[in-house]
């Protein structure tokens, strides 16, 4: 009986080993929407906890991290990448060695001068922190030696701050994995929060699939999304969770919905918060419903999301950079709201130039902005005075330690207006949403 019990003992002792020796692997594969197979050109691989990034490229698909028993390799010693990298004045390191020694860092740059340096003695092997700071912006190689072993690897600094040197900071954990890139060796422990996205080329341009993010836990295969690869911007329509019809439009690079949200529901059937200005005189198909916050960042349809503030400077940026979108008076063009203004439903302006003022030469972006106001409880207000769209991008008022308000930042249009603008208002609001296209890197597919 005791030979049986200490049998077991040691095949459990055996099989967690094995467990915890065992590598790491991804698989990658891509389907679209309908879920056919998509042969994908490349997948970028970020570890966003590391802060490192590897691309693999087809017919490469499996990523392999190997256990740390294998993290210094032959040489015994191995500096990982920093982190941040680029960044701006300082950097935190990593060294690992499996032997005790005298062991010098050196920081040189693309002349071969030695910017700083730092010698220290490692009494215990395993991992070991510096902090790295430089004065100067430029790319730059740290070298780590111990007794005729060497480890090196790339770095960017942004920025410089202060004085350049390398201090010590203590030992480190020791990460469980290790993957070999070229002369680099990436580190990943399980939990990393990891970020993956898949390059697909279709009739010559480059298409990137939807981003998975998730924290990383072991072995899997990764599936990479990609919207409709038929999808035109401009003459493909989409549906929302109540099947409603939306029509698509390209502005710059970037693709929106030409008409406001109208979902009453998420993907799942769950009923959302929502109002309605029934005495709008906007056709509801036009001016859609006004949303809560926590509403609006969810009921945009798969591949598309709520704006970031972002995404409306980079709307409003292009449509002023572009004559043909301006207001001309005389010699002088300016004024981007018109450009993105619908030419009825807008109160009349004397202001030369505003959206109310000669409303017919409105929306040559074809954006079609509607004045459907907005709603702060239990008011409906501005109709016919003020497009409101909301954004992803929130903030909370802090007045020493104590916690003020929270506000959302809104795009705005206004009827005796030349120029959008970007303000902040009460998170309490409802307000109009309008859809971009998630991130692709041929906006028009």
């Amino acid at each position: 009986m005791k030979k049986q019990s200490l049998f077991l003992f040691l095949l459990f002792i055996s099989t967690q080993w094995m467990l915890t020796a065992q590598s790491v692997t991804l698989t990658f594969s891509a389907r679209d929407v309908n879920n056919l197979y998509v042969p994908f050109d490349s997948v970028i691989v970020t570890n966003l906890t590391k802060n490192w990034q590897k691309v693999i490229v087809w017919p490469d698909s499996v990523l392999s991290f190997s256990p740390n028993s294998d993290y210094a390799g032959d040489a015994g010693i191995l500096l990982s990448q920093n982190a941040p990298n680029p960044f701006v004045g300082t950097t935190d390191v990593r060294l690992y060695t499996l032997h005790e020694g005298v062991t010098t860092l050196e920081v040189i740059d693309l002349n071969g001068r030695i910017v700083t340096n730092s010698i220290v003695t490692i009494s215990n092997p395993g991992t070991h922190q510096f902090r790295v700071s430089l004065a100067n912006a430029g790319v730059y190689m740290l070298i780590a030696r111990q007794d005729g072993r060497k480890s090196s690897i790339r770095m960017i600094c942004k920025e410089g701050v202060g004085a350049s040197s390398i201090d010590y900071t203590g030992d480190a954990p020791t990460p469980d994995y290790v993957l070999k890139s070229d002369a680099t060796s990436l580190l990943f422990d399980l939990g990393d929060m990891m970020e993956y996205k898949g390059v697909v080329s279709v009739d010559g341009l480059d298409m990137e699939s939807r981003h998975v993010k998730q924290s990383q836990g072991g072995s899997q295969t990764v599936v990479l999304p990609f919207l409709d690869l038929n999808f035109v911007c401009g003459t493909t329509t989409i549906s929302d969770y109540d099947e409603n019809i939306y029509h698509t439009i390209l502005v710059g690079q970037q693709c929106w919905l030409k008409e406001n949200m109208r979902a009453t529901k998420l993907e799942d059937g769950t009923a959302i918060a929502y109002s309605n200005d029934d005495a709008s005189n906007i056709p509801l198909e036009t001016r859609g419903y006004f949303y809560p916050q926590e509403t609006a960042v969810k009921i945009c349809p798969a591949g598309w999301r709520l704006p970031s503030e972002e995404d409306w400077i980079e709307l409003a940026s292009y449509v002023s950079s572009e004559e043909d979108y301006l207001c001309t008076t005389g010699l002088e063009s300016f004024g981007n709201a018109k450009a993105l203004a619908a030419t009825l439903y807008w109160n009349p302006s004397e202001t030369v130039c505003s959206i109310g003022h000669d409303p017919e030469s409105n929306n040559f972006s074809g954006f079609s902005a509607v004045p459907a106001g907005f709603r702060m409880y239990p008011d409906f207000a501005k109709a016919n005075e003020q497009a409101c769209f909301s954004s992803s991008t929130t903030y909370t008022q802090w007045y020493g330690s104590h916690q003020g308000p929270t506000y959302v930042r809104l795009f705005i249009l206004e009827y005796d207006k030349a120029n959008t603008t970007i303000l902040p208002a009460p998170i309490q609001g409802n307000y109009n949403v309008r859809c971009v296209r998630d991130s692709q890197i041929d906006p028009s597919r």
